[in-house]
C-alpha cells in the first residue's frame, strides 16, 4: 500500500518503491484472514548518478577510523550529504575540490551519499567495514 492505497501491480513478494510516501504491506492467508504492517516512511531521492565522471569516491570499502575521500573533477559549488542505513542524515557539508570524511564515528555498514550542485547529482554507496 502507498499512503493506504493499493499499488497497481504491487502483488509480488518484492517491491521497490519509486515515490515518496508511506508504505505498508497487507498479507492475506488462504482462509481470507488479513493483516497489515505498520507504515514505513520512504523518501525517494530521484537522482541517477549514471556515469558521474566528475566525482571520485575512495577508498571504498573503507576501514573504521580511516577516511573516505570525495574528489570533484571540476570546479563548482556542491553539497555532500551522507545517510546511514536507517535513512538518517549523518553528514551535510559543502564540497569543493576534495574532502576527506572521517569514518571514526561511523558504525560499520552501508552509507548512501548524495552529491548535488551546478545542475548535477550523484548517488552512491560507501561501505564502512
Amino acid at each position: 500500500l502507498l499512503n493506504g492505497n493499493p499499488i497497481p501491480g504491487g502483488t509480488n513478494s518484492f517491491w521497490e518503491p519509486t515515490a515518496t510516501g508511506s508504505y505498508s504491506v497487507t498479507m492475506t492467508d488462504s482462509n481470507g484472514c488479513s493483516a497489515t504492517s505498520a507504515p514505513f516512511a520512504y523518501t525517494f531521492i530521484g537522482i541517477d548518478n549514471g556515469q558521474a565522471t566528475w566525482l571520485d569516491v575512495y577508498p571504498n570499502p573503507v576501514a573504521p577510523g580511516e577516511g573516505v575521500t570525495f574528489r570533484l573533477r571540476q570546479s563548482g559549488s556542491f553539497r555532500l550529504k551522507l545517510y546511514n542505513g536507517l535513512g538518517q542524515l549523518v553528514l551535510d557539508r559543502a564540497l569543493e575540490g576534495q574532502e576527506r570524511v572521517s569514518t571514526q564515528l561511523l558504525a560499520a555498514g552501508v552509507y548512501r551519499y548524495i552529491v548535488t550542485g551546478d545542475g548535477m547529482g550523484a548517488v552512491g554507496g560507501v561501505f564502512v567495514r
